[in-house]
Parts: C-alpha cells; structure tokens; sequence
C-alpha cells in the first residue's frame, strides 16, 4: 500500500463528499470500520480480529481508485465485505497452536497459579462465577448432565452456555495473565 493509495482511502471515506476532502474526517471514518470490524470478529471468537481489519484495509486500499470510479453510498459495507473474505479465508488456514505448558513441578508455581485463580474468580460478577464453576463441575457424563440442566436453568441453549462460558474464560485468562505478571 502506497501513501498515495492510503490518501485516496482517506479522502473517500471522509463522509463530507460536498466540499473540499478532509483527510481528517476520513481518518475518524477509517477508524470506526477499522473498530467495528475489529468487533465483529472478536465477538465471532477470532484471535485474529486486528489483521483480518488491517488486510481488509490493505487491500481495499490497493484497489481504491477503481472501486470509487463506480462505488455509492457509504463506504463501510464495502469493508465489512472485504474483512468477512478475508476472515473466510484466514478461517480456512490451520489455526497456529500453541502448546500447553509444561507440567508443573514446583509446588510454589502451583499454588501461586491456584492463587491467582482464586484471586481473579473473587472477582468475577457473582453469577459469572456461579456459572462458571457449574459449567465444569463434574466428570464425563454427569458434566454433560450437569451443562444441560444449567442452560435449561438460564433458558437458553447448549451452544449459547458454551459462549458465555467462553467469555467468562477470556475474562479469567486475561485476570491470570496479570496475576502471574506481577
């Protein structure tokens, strides 16, 4: 992507197209797809949501002059189509994944890490932590028992408890990543 590509970007998405282009509001325009797109894909559960934004960017840049010969209307769709390929696409690549750690060994490694789990589920909102402990109590068959009458509990169905138990996890890793820094 050229400087000059990256002005014309700026210049079409600035939303007052009636007078003089304004890179300025271009930029804020760039900035709230950029966010949105961002968004979107984090709340698809993508670890990637900030370079499928950037390739879609990329790659929209490279091709601005053409696409605004003919384009109307705002410009946003036009991005949330290109970052959603570009998600089909990075979704189609085998995941890059990270092995689990080592075995702990050292006693005080442990029982700094149960701490630190101790300390971040304290700070969970109540019937987060409420479910959260529900969701992986029990072994096997009385765990699979267990998460049906809990989202029989909360009116709502298997695929959405696992999401919610998925956020409350994200929470909790990114509480213990913090713990296990300091």
């Amino acid at each position: 992507m050229t400087s000059e590509d990256f002005d014309e970007l700026l210049i079409w998405l600035d939303p007052d197209h009636t007078g003089i282009p304004d890179r300025n509001r271009g930029a804020l325009k760039y900035e709230e797809i950029r966010r949105r797109i961002i968004k979107i894909f984090k709340n698809r559960g993508s670890h990637q949501a900030e370079e499928i934004a950037d390739e879609a960017f990329s790659r929209v840049c490279k091709k601005v002059k053409e696409i605004k010969k003919t384009y109307q209307g705002d410009p946003a769709p036009y991005f949330y189509a290109v970052a959603n390929k570009v998600y089909l696409e990075f979704s189609k690549k085998p995941p890059h994944v990270t092995p689990p750690p080592p075995p702990m060994n050292d006693p005080d490694e442990v029982e700094r890490r149960h701490a630190c789990l101790d300390k971040c589920l304290a700070e969970l909102k109540p019937e987060s932590k409420e479910l959260i402990l529900q969701f992986y109590e029990g072994e096997k068959r009385e765990k699979i028992n267990n998460r049906k009458r809990l989202a029989r509990l909360l009116g709502i169905d298997s695929k959405a408890l696992s999401l919610r138990a998925l956020r409350i996890r994200r929470e909790l890793l990114e509480c213990m990543r913090g713990c296990l820094r300091a």
